[in-house]
This record gives structure tokens, C-alpha cells and sequence, in this order.
């Protein structure tokens, strides 16, 4: 009998190790990244997707070392996100940015964790996948640029529409585009044909700064096609 149980035991060993010989097999074979981590959250595996994409060895993975291929901006929401997970033994879902071995560069991924839990419910090992999400992330600031830029125009109307002179159209326009463009200064000419006649009307987030600049532009008619305004114009 106890014989019998020594080769019972051999056998499940066997099978667990095919079992994990035939999981990685199919992991490597997934065109992203997948993982495995143990209940504390020290990552234990990761397929050959993550090797290659990041040119990190899996010696070098393992543990917290994955955070090396982390964009700086992102590591510690990632880690207190990461870590809230395993205390609340909850489900993870983030987005964050890898460094790319190839070029460099830093690629938005879809980050997802699952715990797995034996038949008392204890946590025995987290498994989770990373996908790429780099077009689907352009294409959202594409988009946001682009409604931005309609409630821009549509803020601009109105209060052009409000405004009770032409002045305090301008002003109000002017203070929109900037607010839009992060621009900490802009100004208004008039146009009589090819001159370009400064106004008063100006946006100065910090006036003490740009007192020179704006002594010297209120001084300085320009011509169609010189200067920055002359060359917007033309």
C-alpha cells in the first residue's frame, strides 16, 4: 500500500509538471503578454511575449522586477493599484505604458489580474494577460483633440454672440484659444490689407513677465508674411 501511494503521488507530480509544460507551451503561443504571480503578488512567470517586448530576462522579471519596463509616470499607481488588489483579493484592470526593447519607446497595454482561489477560497496564485492598446489610445486623443477643438469653436460663437463690441468679442475669443492652446500669451492684431496693426486687446497669464513683449508688439506694426502673425496671415 505504501507503494502504491508513493506512485500515485509520482504520477500527479508528473501530471502537474505536463500540465505546466503545456500551459506555458500555450501562453507562448498568445500574441501578448501572460503572467502568473503568487499571493503576495511576486510575479512567478511570464511567457515569452513579455521577454521579447521588453528584452528583460525572466530571472530578471520575477519578483517586483517587472516594474523595471514601467514608464516612470505610471509605476507607483500601478504598484498601490497592484497592491490593493492582493489586500482586497479583488480582480486588477489598468492601463499603463511598457518600454519597448526594440526602439525604446513607451506603448500604452491593457493590464488585467485574476486571483485563483482553491476550494476554501484561499488565494494559491494570480494569473493575468497584458494587451496592447497603443492604436486604440491614439485614437481617443485623436478624437478628444477633436472635441476639444468643437467646444472651442462652439464657446467662442456664443460669447463672440454675447459680447456687446467687437473689443470684447476678441478679448473673450482670444482668452479661449489660449485657455484651449496652454499659450501664456496671446494677442490681437487688426488687419487693413497688408498691415498688421497691433491692438490693445491681449491674454497675459503673467503680465510683469511679458511687460517688454508687449511694449514692443504694441509698437511694431507688421507687414503680410513677416513675423509669426505676418506668416499666419499670408
Amino acid at each position: 500500500q505504501t507503494i502504491h501511494l508513493m506512485q500515485e503521488r509520482c504520477q500527479a507530480r508528473e501530471a502537474l509538471r505536463a500540465s505546466a509544460e503545456q500551459y506555458r507551451s500555450l501562453a507562448d503561443m498568445i500574441p501578448g503578454v501572460v503572467w502568473t504571480a503568487e499571493p503576495s503578488g511576486a510575479i512567478g512567470y511570464a511567457n515569452r511575449f513579455w521577454i521579447s517586448y521588453t528584452g528583460m530576462k525572466l530571472e530578471d522579471t520575477v519578483g517586483a522586477g517587472w516594474a523595471a519596463a514601467v514608464h516612470p509616470e505610471d509605476i507607483e499607481p500601478v504598484k498601490s493599484l497592484w497592491q490593493w488588489a492582493l489586500h482586497m483579493g479583488e480582480p486588477i484592470e489598468v492601463d499603463y505604458r511598457l518600454r519597448r526593447a526594440q526602439d525604446g519607446q513607451y506603448r500604452w497595454f491593457l493590464a488585467r489580474g485574476e486571483p485563483l482561489r482553491d476550494r476554501d477560497q484561499r488565494i494559491t496564485k494570480w494569473f493575468g494577460t497584458l494587451t496592447e492598446i497603443q492604436d486604440q489610445k491614439q485614437a481617443e486623443a485623436t478624437l478628444e483633440r477633436q472635441n476639444a477643438l468643437i467646444r472651442l469653436l462652439h464657446q467662442v460663437t456664443v460669447s463672440a454672440y454675447k459680447a456687446a463690441t467687437l473689443e470684447e468679442a476678441l478679448q473673450v475669443g482670444l482668452d479661449q484659444v489660449c485657455a484651449y492652446t496652454g499659450w501664456p500669451i496671446g494677442h490681437a492684431y487688426s488687419v487693413t490689407g497688408e498691415d498688421l496693426t497691433p491692438t490693445r486687446i491681449w491674454h497675459c497669464d503673467d503680465p510683469s513677465t511679458f511687460a517688454a513683449f508687449v511694449e514692443t508688439t504694441e509698437c511694431s506694426a507688421l507687414k503680410r508674411g513677416v513675423g509669426l502673425p505676418g506668416t499666419v496671415l499670408a
